[in-house]
């Protein structure tokens, strides 16, 4: 119950020290500046000898922040209309930063990234937000200002739908048919659920509520009990080889876009492939192999050798990009909605266990 951390304990010790050494002493201005100057030419440094082609998304910042530091002192002796020019170029310099910063949290999900960008335009913004050296009894009105404003954006955001016909609502939409339970679901993949949306996933009756299916998504789906619709399914058959290895045979149905194949075994598989080609997976046992394929029509092999008897699981899934025939018909979008990746799409997906 009781034990000792070293390692956390050497780490806590770490941050005292650096922490002593950061605040023990009071920084102005200048001193504060030219660190956060010194981080960023550490970084860009770093990513020109490691990755140069990202190098200048640091490198560029980092030079603006140097002129705009001449040009201001470090934030203590400013050239004449050296402030002005100074806002001038760290709003054009941190939008800059910014539009990247959209780009790379659209395409990772990750909004811990965002923090990369906030010390980016610290770069340019560092003095601006502060008083004078010789006025730092006086209120930090700046940074009061871009306080409030910001609380107040996140309010308008958070309380005031933005969607209109310019920027439109996204939803993602399908029918998903369980074939090992025989029943399906209407399902709304989107964190939150528009108007639209509710409106489809409740049109067999059916009351909402939260579907695990970790086979299409790694986050839990809004889902309502819908119709059962007649779907063809995938084509999931094992048989042992001439030679004594096993082969697993995943097909699509017809006009399906995507396979969805995760397969594990309890026991350790020997010289597994894809497609009769040598690949690292089932080497560990008790771990999911996930296989995503797009537009192969002819299916997918999975080889390999056993040397004990085992089992092998199999949870597949196929998307066909449009609705069942046999359901209701989607209602249409009005201008502020739209579709958006793998909607308006029915998934079907099931279990298969094979054993030698």
């Amino acid at each position: 119950m009781f034990g000792s951390d070293i390692p956390g304990l050497a780490i806590g010790a770490g941050a005292g020290v650096l922490g002593l050494a950061a605040f023990g002493q009071p920084a102005g201005i200048a001193g504060g500046w030219a660190g956060v100057l010194i981080t960023g030419l550490l970084v860009a440094s770093g990513l020109q000898a490691v990755e140069p082609l990202t190098a200048f998304v640091v490198a560029w910042p980092l030079t603006i922040a140097a002129f705009t530091a001449a040009l201001l002192g470090l934030g203590v002796a400013p050239l004449p209309l050296g402030r002005a020019l100074s806002w001038g170029l760290a709003l054009a310099t941190t939008a800059w930063v910014l539009g990247y910063g959209h780009n790379i949290h659209i395409a990772l999900d990750l909004v811990e990234a965002l923090a990369l960008f906030v010390w980016l335009g610290a770069l340019v913004l560092w003095p601006l937000v502060h008083s004078h050296e010789d006025q730092e009894d006086s209120p930090p009105g700046w940074a009061i200002t871009f306080l409030v404003l910001g609380l107040g954006l996140t309010l308008v955001l958070r309380l005031h739908a933005p969607w209109s016909e310019r920027y439109p609502r996204a939803t993602l939409v399908s029918y998903a048919v369980d074939v090992d339970h025989a029943q399906a679901h209407r399902i709304s993949v989107t964190p939150d659920l528009s108007p639209w949306a509710e409106k489809v996933l409740r049109a067999d009756g059916g009351k909402l509520t939260k579907l695990a299916l970790p086979i299409l998504t790694e986050h839990p789906v809004t889902a309502a009990l819908a119709a059962p619709v007649q779907v063809a399914v995938p084509q999931i058959s094992f048989a042992r080889q001439a030679d004594g290895s096993y082969l697993l045979t995943a097909a699509p149905p017809p006009g399906a876009q995507t396979l969805y194949i995760d397969l594990r075994s309890k026991t350790r598989l020997d010289h597994p492939t894809i497609n009769g080609k040598a690949e690292p997976i089932l080497d560990q046992p008790d771990q999911w192999t996930k296989l995503r394929l797009v537009a192969v029509p002819r299916g997918v092999t999975v080889g390999f050798r056993a040397a004990q008897a085992g089992e092998i699981e199999v949870v597949y899934g196929s998307l066909v990009p449009t609705w069942p025939a046999g359901a209701k018909p989607l209602p249409e979008r009005d201008a502020k909605t739209m579709p958006f990746d793998r909607t308006d799409s029915t998934f079907t997906y099931g279990t298969k266990r094979f054993t030698w």
